[in-house]
């Protein structure tokens, strides 16, 4: 999905639609308030060094 404005409301409208319908969601994001805005919709949430350490990718 491609965000028109502001990607953060594009990330937190997908999470709470895929939650509705009782899906499991995992947001990959290091930024603050965006974790602060999908954990109370139920996601789960990483930090983008947890990516990088599960691909094997250098930090």
């Amino acid at each position: 999905m491609r965000a028109e404005r502001d990607g953060d409301a594009a990330v937190v409208a997908v999470v709470g639609g895929l939650r509705a319908g009782d899906e499991e969601v995992l947001v990959v994001t290091s930024d603050r308030g965006l974790r602060e805005r999908v954990l109370p919709l139920g996601a789960q949430v990483r930090g983008a060094g947890w990516l990088r350490d599960l691909l094997g990718a250098p930090g």
